[in-house]
């Protein structure tokens, strides 16, 4: 009995032995462009199992977790597919962490992977990695553009740091004409003297209640009578408390809608 215990004790560890994969990052490269190449060819299922014989080889291959990321991404759009959306993101948003703790620098990991956050609402989370491709991919516009969109309409007070990173877009070359006109917008206001005008309580009241006609003109699509409306307020009140605590977005939000609305 115990020569027969000894015996199955040998072929369990001979077993394992032969099963283990060596590391070979030569062979997980030409995995990797196997994968890449069926990932090209729309073969997403393929694809994600030669990028995971790649990673036998290579268990700390950056852009083997991130092209199976985008397999899965891209798999998740196809019709007929068996796999639940959600899984498919999760993988995704696994594979996309694993590209970064392999190579912490690659900018467009974080970048994928902060839009599976925007995407789920973790607007800090999609914030820290849209920072982080700031700095490792410094000539990069899209993550200034969504980082502005992000503080605009997704936290309080920070409006500044919206307009910041809407400059910093238009600087880097950016299109988008929205936000060009919200960055001239605020290279305009920062050259612009505001002159001490005394407060009244009357003032405070108009201002608000200008606000709350823009809101309401605008949501009914009554665009021109809700520009004039928030008009009024830029420049009429712009002394108030009111304003002054909204300033940066409503100084914005109007150039940005007169600029539109001069347009033939």
């Amino acid at each position: 009995m115990a020569r027969q215990s000894s015996v199955l004790i040998f072929l369990f560890i001979l077993g394992c032995a032969s099963s283990e994969t060596k590391l070979d990052p030569q062979v997980a490269k030409e995995y990797f462009l196997e994968g890449v190449k069926a990932k090209e060819e729309k073969r997403y299922d393929d694809a994600i199992e030669v990028f995971t014989e790649s990673l036998k080889y290579h268990p700390t291959y950056a852009q083997a977790y991130y092209h199976r990321a985008l397999a899965s991404l891209k798999m998740r759009k196809r019709e007929g597919v068996s796999i639940p959306t959600r899984k498919l993101i999760d993988a995704a948003f696994r594979d996309f962490t694993s590209a970064i703790n392999a190579s912490p620098t690659f900018s467009d990991a974080y970048f994928s992977r902060a839009m599976i956050f925007l995407s789920r609402a973790r607007y800090r989370e999609a914030v820290a990695d849209l920072l982080v491709c700031c700095r490792y991919s410094p000539r990069d516009v899209e993550p200034h553009l969504i980082l502005a969109q992000i503080y605009e309409t997704r936290f309080e007070g920070k409006a500044v740091l919206a307009m910041n990173h809407y400059v910093q877009y238009a600087d880097l070359g950016g299109t988008d004409e929205a936000a060009l006109a919200k960055a001239e917008a605020w290279k305009a206001l920062q050259k612009e003297p505001v002159k001490e005008v005394p407060v009244s309580q009357d003032d405070e009241k108009r201002a608000r209640e200008l606000h709350e006609e823009f809101k309401l003109l605008f949501a009914e699509e009554k665009e021109e009578a809700a520009i004039k409306a928030i008009g009024e307020l830029v420049e009429k009140y712009k002394h108030t408390r009111y304003f002054k605590g909204r300033e940066v977005a409503l100084t914005a939000l109007y150039r940005s809608l007169k600029g539109t609305s001069d347009k033939p």
